[in-house]
């Protein structure tokens, strides 16, 4: 018991010191402070970002997605695919004078993500699906990705209601701006060369 609880803690504590924050995202539908994204020192090329998310559930305010680097083109090609569809398809209300409508968004990519939330520590869930919807409202439509409900790895009985991202077709933009490789290797040879000067 002992080892398995030294385990978890140990696995608690990589959480949260092996990740720093490289950069920040806003979605206009939630007036709150910018929502943080995290990277991971590459190593052989392998990173993950940490992207928190806004939460639907009111017991659990922090959590997210992580995106493996080797996900990373798939996830940015949802993200694309919503954004044209979002486009395309204010034009049609617009044109039509369609003020609410609410409707999944076809895409052909479904990246492997794994979600995280705190519950008192930081839990896990492996096998989140993205689920993208066009949402309109009073003529103002965003593009929302759902997590759906994210239970955790080791404790069925420990969940999350949802997290979700809500973008309007500017927000993607500026968001996949800051989800590039180059972004993770600048920030941390930034960092390397730093620690150089003090040796």
């Amino acid at each position: 018991m002992k080892r398995i609880l030294l385990a978890a803690l140990m696995i608690g504590t990589h959480f949260a010191t092996a990740q720093e924050e490289i950069d920040t995202y806003e979605m206009s539908k939630f007036e709150k402070e910018p929502y943080v994204i995290q990277a991971n020192a590459p190593e052989n090329g392998n990173y993950s970002f940490y992207i928190n998310m806004q939460s639907l559930d009111a017991s659990i305010d922090n959590g997210g997605i992580i995106v493996k680097s080797k996900y990373l083109e798939d996830f940015r090609v949802l993200l694309k695919e919503c954004q044209v569809k979002l486009n395309e398809w204010d034009e049609v209300a617009n044109a039509n004078g369609v003020a609410d409508l609410t409707k999944d968004i076809p895409v052909t990519v479904r990246p492997k993500l794994t979600g995280f939330f705190r519950y008192g520590d930081w839990k896990f869930d492996y096998n989140v699906v993205l689920m993208p919807k066009y949402f309109r409202s009073s003529n103002e439509a965003q593009v929302i990705l759902y997590t759906g409900e994210m239970t955790a790895s080791d404790n069925e009985y420990m969940d999350a209601e949802n997290f979700v991202f809500a973008f309007n077709s500017d927000e993607i933009a500026e968001f996949l701006e800051k989800l590039t490789t180059e972004n993770v290797e600048n920030h941390f040879t930034k960092k390397a060369s730093k620690e150089e000067l003090f040796k």
